[in-house]
């Protein structure tokens, strides 16, 4: 969700520019939803902290989705923006779950998951269903595209998790020194380990009484590349 959230806000970007450009003032609510202070906490963590303890089902967060897109298309001047969103995903949450469950977390509940006080977010709540209209009936049809849309955003965002875990495991065993040993035939008790990723060498002390690697044909030359001990 947070991904198509963030492509909303993207796009809406350039809306605010050309509003701008167009000398146009923005909707007078806009306001009511922006915050004092950047977030302390990223869009996706929000979520998914909504998500955690408000009990909304998944399908619950297409139907904000669908409320945030309705806000816009009826109110053209409305600009969703990282500094209002927070607060318009937590009000249609607090809307969707009263319209299509039958328990709901009450709103002050709500406002401490949503870090807002109670007084903030009724109203909110109440500024929301102004910007809608008060149309909050979601065609089937026009659900199913939008838990699609959802399910397809959640399958990338996954992908892109377990690409950048491996490339991070991968990272990580290039940068740990492989057992590569040697050591200068001059000085047969001094070993070093080679890490070829990062042509590290560091120096290895050897326990008293262990015999240490000393081959002839291993020695490490002042500006060449050691002979290694496989």
């Amino acid at each position: 969700m947070a991904l198509l959230l963030g492509n909303l806000i993207t796009s809406q970007r350039a809306q605010g520019q050309l509003m701008a450009n167009r000398s146009m003032q923005p909707h007078a609510m806009v306001g009511t939803f922006e915050a004092k202070r950047p977030a302390s906490i990223s869009l996706e963590a929000y979520v998914s902290r909504l998500a955690q303890y408000s009990g909304a089902p998944p399908s619950l967060f297409a139907a904000c989705c669908c409320y945030v897109d309705r806000i816009i298309e009826h109110n053209p001047t409305f600009i969703v923006s990282d500094n209002n969103i927070y607060r318009v995903l937590l009000a249609c949450l607090v809307i969707a779950e009263k319209f299509f469950l039958d328990f709901y977390f009450s709103n002050e509940f709500l406002a401490r998951v949503g870090g807002v006080p109670n007084e903030e977010l009724n109203n909110l709540e109440v500024s929301v269903l102004a910007l809608l209209s008060f149309e909050l009936y979601i065609p089937d049809d026009l659900f199913s595209k939008y838990e699609a849309a959802l399910a397809t955003a959640a399958a990338h965002c996954q992908r892109q998790r377990e690409a950048a875990a491996l490339a991070q495991r991968q990272k990580e065993a290039m940068e740990r020194p492989f057992p590569f040993f040697f050591s200068d035939s001059e000085n047969p008790s001094q070993m070093f380990v080679w890490c070829p990723a990062s042509g590290v060498y560091s120096r290895v002390s050897t326990p008293t009484g262990e015999p240490s690697i000393n081959n002839s044909n291993v020695s490490r030359p002042p500006s060449a590349e050691p002979a290694l001990v496989y």
